[in-house]
């Protein structure tokens, strides 16, 4: 495959359940972009589901991420056939937090461990792209490292919306399909992925910023979760509590909005800043 529409590709970028990714090079300009074309791994799923319906899923991932502009969410540059084929381009990134962390193919193994003030600017950014989506009634549902660019310039670019639901519609409902990365996706998630709001995208976020600190996964043991200070002596208790109601079993239990996190993570951030002065 030389070419896509009018895109020349350089090379394959990677590959998930309903598409794949390639790095590509647009006309005239000869920018480098990421195209996004819909490529079942799965010949049963699209035999289960229908190839219209898969384009038409596409086609309003591309409409959800071209209608939001935020700094920490891709952009969506244009989207078309070829062929019968429908594709986006994206804004081209070259790294992600799972490459900073160094999340293996067996994300159970050790990564590396990020330090506190650059975990917090990340998480940050994070929450601030959530806020966005949750704001225009989009719930991820696919929050983990490899989903989390990182520019030229240090920000988070959120990306992957094809798992997401919109203003609580399920446009993709297969029984038995699991929604969102084993490890990341809240328990609610798992057991109901149709009733999943916004707080399972926290838990998930929650659970990266537990691996950026200690560079483990978080294990629930009967509901409790090993402090996150057992493994990094630089945390204090005011981030295991943080972390606790993050990741919080139940999603009352939780913080009740990105925004919410968010402003609290400043506070425990700024006293852990002031502390260690």
């Amino acid at each position: 495959m030389n070419k896509i529409g009018r895109y020349e590709i350089c090379g394959r970028l990677g590959r998930g359940g309903m598409s794949t990714v390639y790095k590509a090079r647009a006309p005239i300009t000869e920018r480098i972009v990421a195209l996004k074309v819909l490529k079942p791994r799965d010949e049963i799923f699209e035999d289960l589901v229908g190839w219209q319906k898969l384009k038409e899923l596409f086609i309003e991932e591309a409409k959800i991420m071209g209608a939001i502009t935020h700094d920490h969410v891709a952009k969506v540059i244009d989207a078309d056939l070829d062929e019968d084929t429908p594709f986006m381009v994206l804004e081209y990134f070259s790294h992600s937090i799972g490459d900073f962390i160094g999340e293996a193919y067996k994300v159970e193994q050790d990564t590396r461990v990020i330090s506190i003030p650059r975990s917090y600017m990340y998480i940050n950014q994070v929450l601030k792209g959530l806020e966005r989506l949750h704001f225009a009634g989009v719930v991820h549902r696919d929050i983990k490292p490899y989903n989390m660019m990182i520019t030229n310039d240090d920000r988070v670019k959120i990306i992957d919306f094809g798992l997401s639901r919109v203003r609580g519609e399920e446009s993709l409902a297969i029984p038995g399909m699991q929604v969102g990365s084993t490890y990341y996706a809240a328990p609610e998630q798992m057991a109901a992925p149709e009733k999943a709001d916004g707080r399972a995208d926290l838990f998930s976020t929650a659970v990266l910023m537990y691996r950026m600190l200690t560079g483990k996964l978080v294990e629930l043991t009967d509901r409790t979760i090993e402090p996150p200070s057992s493994f990094n002596q630089d945390l204090s208790d005011p981030w295991d509590q943080f972390l606790y109601k993050a990741l919080a079993h139940t999603p009352d239990n939780r913080f009740v909005s990105a925004h919410q996190m968010r402003l609290v993570l400043d506070d425990v951030f700024n006293e852990w800043q002031a502390d260690s002065a």
